[in-house]
Formats: structure tokens, C-alpha cells, sequence
């Protein structure tokens, strides 16, 4: 195609062809092995329309490189098939046993061979890196990832930072693991396993003897319940204490919130980011610190956020092949496919896998001869194999040239390979099972590259190849203690300046220490308001009388805005008499309401540009009898004032919310203060 398309610009447009035979990335000594290699595969008819290269790079500025050259490791040799006929018969001879699947990996040769090769690219990595070749400037690239999975595993056996291979599945991560361990536990407390790995995890850091008194524990219930006996047990040890505490008031919020407000509540209180980071070594946080961000991320994108509880978005996850992004990690090794680093340069790039298996001959294929200038193909044919030996005769002159542009492709990727190198290009390989019809990428390479043997790595030694070892330190916002005030002004604005001026009114002598403890009951009072009558309000127990319902309530306000235990009974008191009084129960009863709203947000132009208002409780009375129609609107604000109505600031406010109502709706529009006495005063002008 390409040629055709210069044929074009040249004969039809008039055009010329630029060669584009110089280049500013490569040194002299890398562009020689690519000119080298090129011109004895153009010298063979294997790669037409090569140009020797030139280069820009001088040599004196290559005096501070600290890898030059072109090497070739020790080809990973397979042993000899006598040899592997000894090995399987000794095998035979020996006695099965199980193997531990937990503590000994599985082995086969294939994957041995491979892993050799690995390795020795590793610690060809780490001897660069410790002759002070900075991670970053090291690429390794291969035509397929599996080998770079291989390489992965061995770089990290050796602490050095490196990239994603490729993009893994979410649940892949340890990390997400365990917190969608933490989510399902917290959604059914009957889930053993769960909540044994959520304690195994870096989160709460509980150690094997702390799981062995929790199975001891089990074992006296009738239940069997890991979670019955934790919460029941004295703990062992403080990790088991911090454990039960931090359950305990997530198993709570669990009822009440979304996901993501749980996973975000879990990361914040459990710190997650941090106790991950402290327990992994350095080259791995990046990554795991990602996935903690990318599953918080999912709880609001996942099919569209759509669900509404730990136990579906959970199932959610385990249901749906989610992938994890990969981590931009410009500070390591990168480990890339041949075509994905295309465009991309590096100081020293390792080339794997550079004598591949010989390919297959395709089966149930199609051969196409269709040349350029021909408005249509000339012959087109499924062949069951393209074989030379199953090839029909009247076809072999077309899988030739599909042969041909196949190895011409082979050439292309072995190009992109070399030339990503600016002063330092390593092979490395491993022999192939069966032979090898053409030349391969090592058999190429060899008479320009000098044998290199790193020297075995030590790992015990490695983790001051890139960076001294170090605390992990995570960037943060600081802690904001006002957030409970925050949150309540955008429940009610201005509320905190009202009540406060209030309070100075009416007694001068009120300190600082009253002004909060009243300011923390009134948000707690609009907290629980909001709870008690919303319709999908789901308590801790559905079966629970109604003033039990408000207890829990009660006490889950009184957690979050930091009251005291004895507060805790008159936040009851107060929400009782205003659910309870007559004069309210026309605002609260639904059978008498077309709709109902809490916390509704309303957005009016100001002064400093649009505003959100929060109306406590907005609700449209029906007509009379079941008819659906909308008599009138209501506004209500509550005030745990006796007397709201006589602070100029809160007569103003509560009018604006009732005129920004009014201009949305036909029906007439009226508004009141609820009282904490339960007492209902409303404004007529």
C-alpha cells in the first residue's frame, strides 16, 4: 500500500520522495549494528528499499553515557532430549505427592526456560542500574507480553521499580481485594472468608494468632459467626480492638450510605492509603496506591453508578471483567510491546523473546491475490493449511507473497526494536523447541553484538539499587476539623450566624462552650429530621418500633457531630415532640401529601453570582380526599429557637426560600418554622 501510495504522489501528483536516512536519537555505534543488519537482509532480498543510516550524535557526547554498545545475553539453552527423557522417567519413578499449591509453584519446563531468560534480563537491569542507569531510561520490549510478565516477576524479586505489563483485571489487585472483602463482610456479616482476609489486610493488620483466637472463639457458638465472635470476645491484641471498633460503626453506615460515600468513609477512617503504602516496598505503592484510587473511582462510574448498596455494587464487581488502568510510573523500567513503543526512545533498550518458536502454518485461512492496479482481486481461495506441503499448486505463488510481506513485517518490528535504543541495545533469547525456516532476530543480531554476562543480583542486596529505603510519604490535604460545620451550612445556610445571634440575644451572658454544644444539637436535630421522614430511610432493623428507629438515629447524629452521651437523650426528646405534635402531622403524614422533600436544593441568582439554598423540609399538601391534585406548597424550616420568628435574619431567610418556591410553581406557596416544642409558626409576610 505504501508503495502504491508513492507511486501516486510521485507519477499523479507530482510530488517527491524525501528518504528519511538520518537520525538525532541513535549513536554512532547502535546505528552501525542497524545498518549491519539491515544491509545484509536488503543484500538477501529479505528487506528491499534500505538506505544506509547517518546520525547526529557525536561520539564526544556519549563521554558521560553509562551504557554504550550493542550485547547480546547467554542464549537460555533447553537441555537435551535425552535428558528430558531421563527427567520424565524419574519422575515416573518418584512418589506422588501432594504439592502445597499456597507455597510451591507450579513447574514446567517451558515455563522454566522462560523464566531463566527473565531473570538474566533482570540482572542485566540491575547491574545497569547500580552502575547508575536511572530506572526511567531503561526500556524492555518484546513482541509479545507474556514475556514481559515473566520479567515483571523478576524485577520485582529484586525491588526494582518498573511499569504494568499490561492493564490487569481490577480484582486482580490486592489491594481492591481486600476492600471488596471489607464490602461484602459489612454487607453480610455471615461472610467468614471475607472478613478473615479484611483482617489479614494491611488495614487492620491482624496477625495469624490473632485469627487463631477468633477460630477458638467460633468454636463455643452456635452460630459459627467470625463476626459474632469478634464482636464478642475481648480482644486479643490491639489490632483485633482497632477492628472491632472500626467495624462496628461501618457496619452501621453501611445501612445508610451509597458505596462510594462507604469506601470513601473506610480509606479516610481505616487509613487505607497509608497502611498500604507502609506495607509494600516501594516499587510496588504506586500501583497498589492506584487501584485503591481506581476502585473508589468505579463506585461512581460502574454501570452508571446505578447501584445503591455495598451487597450489589460488590456482585456488581465480581460479575463485570473490570480492567485497572494502568499507573503512569515515569520513574521506572518500562515494559512495553514492540508496537506499543513505537515513537518512543530510551538510553538502553533490552529486547526479548529474539528467537521466537517457529509459527504454525495458518489453518482455515484465506489467500488473496488482488494487485494494486486491478479494480479486483484475481483469485481469493479458503485453503485449509497453508503449508507448502498442503498448498494446492495453482496457490503457492500468492502464499509466497503473503510469506514474503510477512517476513517483511518481522524486519519492520525488528527495526522499530533497535532504533528505540539512543546508546545501549541488549538481546536476549531463548533456543526454540523446533527449527526455524529463516533467519531469526538473534541469528541476525550476532555477528554485531558482544556477549555480556551480568552477574547474579543478590536480593537481599537490591533494595538500595534505586533509592535509599525510606518511610513512605503520601501527599495529603491536611485534616479539616471544621467539617461538620461545613456540611451543616450547606444543609442550611446561615443556620450556625442565626441560631448564634439568637442565643446573644437572648441571654448576653451565654460562653462559647453553650454556642457549640447548641450548634452541634441543632444539626444533629436537622440531621435525624431528614432520616425520620424520608420514606426510604433504611434502619438498623426494619421490625423495630418506631422509637427505636429514632434511638439508632439518635445516636448515629449524636457519633457524627461529636455530642456527648448525655446529649444523646435530648435529641431524642426533641425529635419526639416535634414527630409527635399535632400541629405537625399534617407536614409528616403521606397520606395527606402529593410529594415531599428533604434537604431540597433550590438555586437563586445573588449579589455574588447563583446560590444554593437547602430548604429544610418542602412538602405539597393534597386536596381533599385521595385526590392527586396539589392544593398548596409548603416551606419549613426548623429552629430549635422557641421564638424563630422574632430574629429579623431568619424571617428574611425563610421568605426568600418561600419566593424562590413561588416562582417555580402555580399553586399558592406558604411557609413556617418548626420548633423544637413542636410548635408551628408560620409567616404570612
Amino acid at each position: 500500500v505504501f508503495v502504491a501510495a508513492r507511486e501516486f504522489v510521485v507519477a499523479g501528483l507530482q510530488g517527491h520522495v524525501l528518504e528519511c536516512d538520518h537520525t538525532r536519537r541513535n549513536a554512532p555505534v547502535v546505528l552501525s549494528a542497524v545498518n549491519a543488519v539491515f544491509e545484509q537482509a536488503q543484500n538477501n532480498q529479505h528487506f528491499q528499499g534500505f538506505r544506509l543510516h547517518t546520525t547526529g550524535v557525536q561520539v564526544d557526547a556519549l563521554v558521560d553515557a553509562k551504557a554504550l554498545g550493542v550485547y547480546a545475553l547467554p542464549r537460555t539453552e533447553r537441555p537435551a532430549k535425552s535428558s528430558v527423557k531421563t527427567e520424565r522417567a524419574n519422575e515416573m519413578a518418584e512418589v506422588p505427592t501432594w504439592r502445597d499449591s499456597l507455597t510451591t509453584p507450579r513447574h514446567l519446563p517451558e515455563e522454566a526456560l522462560r523464566q531463566q531468560e527473565a531473570r538474566q534480563v533482570a540482572w542485566g537491569v540491575h547491574e545497569l542500574v547500580m552502575t547508575g542507569v536511572a530506572p526511567k531510561d531503561i526500556y524492555i520490549v518484546s513482541r509479545k507480553r507474556a514475556s514481559l510478565r515473566w520479567v515483571a516477576q523478576e524485577l520485582a524479586a529484586l525491588h526494582l521499580p518498573r511499569a504494568a505489563a499490561e492493564a490487569l483485571p481490577l480484582m486482580d489487585s490486592a489491594p481492591v481485594r481486600d476492600l471488596v472483602a471489607l464490602l461484602d463482610v459489612l454487607a453480610s456479616n455471615s461472610q467468614n472468608l471475607c472478613l478473615a482476609q479484611a483482617l489479614r489486610s494491611p488495614l487492620f493488620g491482624a496477625s495469624d494468632d490473632d485469627l487463631m483466637c477468633i477460630a477458638r472463639a467460633v468454636l463455643t457458638l452456635p452460630s459459627k459467626s467470625w463476626w459474632t465472635a469478634l464482636m464478642s470476645v475481648a480482644p486479643a491484641s490491639a489490632a483485633l480492638q482497632r477492628a472491632q471498633d472500626l467495624l462496628q460503626r461501618w457496619s452501621q453506615a453501611a445501612r445508610l450510605l451509597p458505596p462510594h460515600d462507604l469506601l470513601d468513609r473506610i480509606v479516610a477512617e481505616g487509613e487505607c492509603r497509608e497502611r498500604t503504602a507502609a506495607a509494600l516496598p516501594p516499587e510496588r505503592r504506586a500501583s497498589a496506591l492506584a487501584a485503591i484510587d481506581a476502585l473508589l473511582g468505579l463506585s461512581l462510574s460502574l454501570d452508571g453508578a446505578r447501584y445503591a448498596t455495598p451487597y450489589n455494587f460488590v456482585r456488581a464487581l465480581r460479575r463485570g471483567a473490570v480492567k485497572l488502568p494502568l499507573p503512569s510510573q515515569a520513574d521506572a523500567v518500562q515494559l512495553l510491546t514492540i508496537h506499543g513503543a513505537k515513537g518512543l526512545e530510551a538510553e538502553v533498550v533490552f529486547v526479548m523473546d529474539a528467537d521466537p518458536e517457529p509459527q504454525r502454518a495458518e489453518s482455515a485461512s484465506v489467500l488473496v491475490d488482488w494487485p494494486m492496479d486491478s479494480a479486483a482481486p484475481r483469485r481469493c481461495a479458503f485453503v485449509y493449511s497453508e503449508s507448502a506441503a498442503r498448498c494446492p499448486p495453482s496457490l503457492r505463488d500468492v502464499l509466497a507473497v503473503e510469506s514474503a510481506a510477512r517476513e517483511r513485517e518481522e524486519l519492520n518490528s525488528l527495526y522499530v526494536a533497535m532504533t528505540r535504543a539512543r546508546s545501549c541495545l541488549v538481546f536476549s533469547a531463548t533456543e526454540p523447541y523446533g527449527a526455524t525456516t529463516g533467519l531469526s532476530w538473534w541469528q541476525r543480531v550476532q555477528p554485531v553484538a558482544k556477549a555480556w554476562v551480568p552477574s547474579a543480583a543478590p536480593s537481599e542486596s537490591v533494595s538500595s539499587a534505586c533509592e535509599p529505603a525510606s518511610a513512605a510519604m503520601l501527599l495529603g490535604l491536611p485534616r479539616w476539623e471544621g467539617s461538620s460545620a461545613y456540611f451543616a451550612a450547606l444543609r442550611e445556610p446561615a443556620a450556625t450566624e442565626t441560631e448564634t445571634e439568637t442565643e446573644t440575644e437572648t441571654d448576653s451572658q451565654t460562653d462559647s462552650q453553650t454556642d457549640t454544644h447548641l450548634s452541634h444539637l441543632g444539626r444533629a436535630f436537622h440531621r435525624v429530621m431528614e432520616w425520620a421522614t424520608t420514606p426510604r430511610a433504611v434502619p438498623a432493623d426494619a421490625d423495630a418500633d418506631p422509637r427505636a428507629k429514632l434511638s439508632h438515629w439518635c445516636a448515629l447524629a449524636a457519633r457524627e457531630f461529636e455530642l456527648s452521651g448525655t446529649t444523646q437523650p435530648e435529641l431524642l426528646a426533641l425529635v419526639t415532640r416535634v414527630l409527635q405534635s399535632p400541629s405537625t402531622q399534617r407536614f409528616f403524614d403521606a397520606s395527606g401529601l402529593c410529594w415531599a422533600g428533604n434537604e431540597v436544593g433550590v438555586t437563586m441568582s445573588g449579589k455574588d453570582g447563583p446560590q444554593v439554598l437547602r430548604i429544610d423540609r418542602l412538602v405539597a399538601l393534597r386536596e381533599d380526599g385521595a385526590s392527586p391534585a396539589v392544593r398548596e406548597w409548603w416551606v419549613l424550616d426548623y429552629k430549635l429557637h422557641p421564638a424563630p420568628h422574632t430574629v429579623p435574619q431568619n424571617r428574611a431567610q425563610l421568605l426568600r426560600y418561600r419566593d424562590a418556591v413561588q416562582r417555580l410553581q402555580a399553586q399558592p406557596v406558604y411557609c413556617a418554622f418548626i420548633t423544637g416544642a413542636g410548635d408551628v409558626i408560620a409567616l404570612t409576610t
